[in-house]
């Protein structure tokens, strides 16, 4: 079986207002990454698209070397 893995996709990496914009042209990267999806799916119909979502608590350790970022359950994550 082929797999197509899309890592954190996700409002806080991809917007300017997010936590962790990552500062590039982001929508042209979202545009990319769906074609993508789609042509994977159209070659592999039984293929598996698996999307992975960064998740932090709110007082994730992880805050004290990056701003916050993916809290769960907001908008951003």
């Amino acid at each position: 079986m082929n797999i197509l893995l899309i890592v954190d996709m996700q409002k806080d990496f991809l917007e300017s207002d997010g936590g962790l914009y990552i500062g590039h042209d982001t929508e042209r990267l979202q545009h990319k990454v769906t074609d993508l999806a789609v042509a994977f799916h159209r070659e592999n119909p039984d293929g598996l698209v698996i999307f992975t979502k960064d998740a932090h608590k709110e007082n994730s350790i992880e805050f004290t070397q990056f701003p916050k970022h993916c809290v769960e359950d907001t908008k951003g994550q």
